[in-house]
């Protein structure tokens, strides 16, 4: 479970990565702390139930996992975010659509709905739907993830390259 706090500003913060999308921000401190902000639309940010904020972020938000997991690299797409921890696992979150999250969750929620409906899978859009979770990547350490439109990739610590998500912008 992630719990959310406002920052005031980021005047007496270190920052040691940071990364945009269209209208969200997000920022790694030199602590391993992940900080996020924008406009909060189509599950692009959660709360720490795990449900979209009703509103958008004008001030950067402290994202804690409970775990106390603290954080390597970040990367913003469209409506999700990819979190690398110092343990290197990848810690996705935002709306799920077009499989950009790699959620086994949510593609076997989709797999059976389309059996259910007689269809088979295709990456489609959810509207305002929001999820979090770590994804699997073979047991493997990631090093560093990035987002772009509707689809992620990660490079793991030995070298491979993993992509998800819709491949039709990138």
């Amino acid at each position: 479970d992630a719990v959310q706090k406002p920052m005031n500003d980021l005047e007496d913060i270190q920052l040691a990565q940071i990364d945009g999308f269209a209208d969200k921000s997000a920022a790694i401190t030199q602590d391993g702390d992940l900080l996020v902000w924008g406009r909060s639309i189509n599950g692009s940010f959660l709360n720490s139930d795990g449900q979209p904020f009703k509103s958008n972020l004008v001030s950067p938000y402290l994202f804690e996992v409970k775990e106390g997991v603290k954080f390597k690299n970040v990367s913003c797409g469209r409506h999700h975010i990819a979190a690398v921890t110092t343990d290197g696992r990848i810690l996705m979150l935002g709306n799920p659509d077009r499989g950009k999250l790699g959620l086994q969750q949510y593609i076997d929620e989709i797999v059976a709905q389309k059996a259910a409906e007689g269809g088979s899978y295709s990456p489609g859009a959810i509207s305002n739907r929001a999820m979090m979770g770590f994804v699997s990547i073979g047991g493997d350490k990631v090093k560093q993830a990035a987002c772009g439109f509707d689809h992620t990739a990660c490079i793991t610590e030995n070298g491979d390259l993993y992509t998800w998500g819709d491949g039709r912008q990138g």
